[in-house]
């Protein structure tokens, strides 16, 4: 059975349409049709290939999903500069939302989400969680081999809430269609439902929260639900902005090779980032959560 598959070849078909169209002016320039050629080779690899929705999304069309991941796109880079271009796969999954840490055959991230129907604030939490952990170099630190991959969930969480405030910003300026800008309202909504939820709210004193939690953490990043990722999410929300973002990068650059202590990992996330960001959240942990 032939599947349809959505890709962001738009623009580059356009680009490559006009030059087309053009070719005829430059028959005398065989440089210049040798470009073109390559030009459209190089469309179809990369351009085109980077993001991938699967067909047969639950209660929505793989077109409009692959406008909401775009704009989540659109909205994180011009809000931190990040380059956000690994080629992804995204699909429908039950058991979602989930990037697995096996690539594809033609070498795209595969990443999973739940959300249907659509449900578009959910879904740019969910995909926004998952892009974070592509940002972050997931693959180089798989299956918790630091002992610290709350600490990754909970960066993630953080940076699924800001890809809910920067996406909704983008929509009411300007939507993947003029009749979803009103729906930036709602974006708005889901974003404080998180953010003023008891599961965001501080402890009382941190480093008894640390002290008290460790263990559990180092052993089940995501234990009680995420209650601990969503407590800890919500302060790094809170403290990190903006370009800022881009410290997401140097997280697991390194490929470690077994646990780390969180001083040794968060010393050497600092030492490998291009953005003094990454110190002052080394910083951060230190002040709020004391001995290591």
């Amino acid at each position: 059975m032939l599947k349809l598959e959505i890709t962001t070849s738009t623009l580059a078909n356009r680009l490559i349409y006009q030059l087309t169209m053009d070719l005829a002016l430059v028959r005398t320039l065989p440089i210049v049709k040798l470009t073109l050629i390559l030009l459209l080779t190089i469309s179809k690899t990369s351009i085109a290939d980077q993001l991938t929705i699967a067909p047969n999304w639950p209660g929505a069309s793989s077109q409009d999903v692959l406008a909401v991941v775009r704009s989540v796109d659109q909205a994180i880079t011009t809000a931190t500069g990040l380059n956000i271009d690994k080629p992804r796969y995204i699909r429908y999954n039950d058991n979602g939302p989930i990037t697995l840490y096996r690539r594809m055959p033609d070498g795209k991230i595969e990443i999973h989400l739940n959300s249907k129907n659509r449900r578009w604030a959910q879904m740019i939490y969910q995909y926004s969680h998952e892009l974070c952990h592509v940002l972050s170099n997931y693959a180089n630190a798989p299956r918790n081999l630091t002992g610290h991959n709350w600490l990754e969930e909970s960066l993630c969480e953080a940076f699924s809430r800001y890809g809910l405030e920067v996406t909704a910003e983008l929509w009411r300026r300007d939507p993947p269609y003029q009749n979803w800008r009103s729906y930036a309202s709602a974006i708005d909504d889901y974003l404080n439902n998180l953010v003023q939820s008891p599961r965001s709210n501080a402890p009382a004193n941190w480093q008894d929260w640390w002290r008290s939690h460790r263990t559990l953490l180092l052993d089940q990043p995501v234990a009680d639900n995420r209650r601990f990722n969503h407590q800890w999410g919500a302060e790094l929300y809170r403290q990190i902005d903006g370009e800022e973002w881009t410290l997401l990068t140097s997280l697991n650059r390194r490929r470690p090779t077994g646990f780390m202590p969180l001083s040794e990992l968060l010393k050497q996330w600092a030492n490998d980032s291009d953005t003094p960001a990454a110190l002052e959240i080394l910083r951060m942990h230190r002040q709020l959560l004391g001995g290591f």
